[in-house]
């Protein structure tokens, strides 16, 4: 009986052959899922959390690039304090963002509290301090994958960024 030309001692050259590019692919395949999670592409990370401020340096926003659905975060805002008026900030939140923001607490708590049709603005009183304002929303995002967010200040500078939710 003939040896088949593809077989050597009863192995299949071809099939084994592929066998070793789908395990080199699964290897590739697993070794970038690790670099992306050691980064921060797939949750807490060095590249998750991020910052944005405006160019006059009167506002900052700290917030989280990459989270996961309904995974408790923060989004905290700072305001410089020579943007004070009568020892009052209004920091709103653009409204399409908040509907998905699943808020739970704002520390410190603000003054009050109004919804108007494409934001909401929060007033915070800020007393005899001569440092910046931070203001820390802690929420639960509803949304899922990419999500845009607007912050800013009554009369101010406006803040935009962008988030990645996971499902």
């Amino acid at each position: 009986m003939a040896a088949d030309e593809r077989t050597i001692t009863g192995h299949n050259i071809e099939y084994q052959q592929r066998e070793w590019t789908v395990q080199r692919i699964g290897w590739v395949a697993m070794l970038l899922a690790l670099v992306a999670a050691f980064i921060g592409l797939l949750g807490n990370g060095p590249l998750t959390e991020a910052t944005a401020s405006s160019s006059d340096g009167a506002v900052s926003v700290e917030y989280f690039r990459i989270a996961r659905h309904h995974q408790p975060r923060t989004l905290s805002v700072t305001v410089a304090p020579d943007v004070v008026e009568n020892g009052e900030v209004q920091i709103w939140i653009d409204r399409d963002y908040a509907d998905q923001f699943g808020l739970e607490n704002i520390v410190p708590d603000p003054d009050s509290a109004d919804v108007e049709p494409d934001r909401v603005v929060y007033t915070f009183t800020t007393g005899q301090a001569d440092g910046p304002l931070t203001v820390t929303f802690y929420y639960n995002h509803d949304g899922f994958w990419r999500q845009h967010g607007r912050v800013g200040l009554i009369d101010g500078p406006t803040i935009s960024f962008t988030q990645f939710l996971f499902p």
